[in-house]
């Protein structure tokens, strides 16, 4: 096996990853309080 499996690998910034979170944070309070309002009407 070879151990460079990691060669053609970046860093990613902090952005990029707090921009994921934000994006999962946002649609679980949509769907929450958007959808799941909705739903009992």
């Amino acid at each position: 096996m070879s151990s460079d499996i990691f060669k053609n690998t970046r860093e990613t910034s902090w952005s990029v990853i707090i921009g994921v979170i934000a994006a999962f944070a946002g649609t679980s309070l949509l769907n929450h309080f958007v959808l799941a309002r909705h739903r009992e009407l």
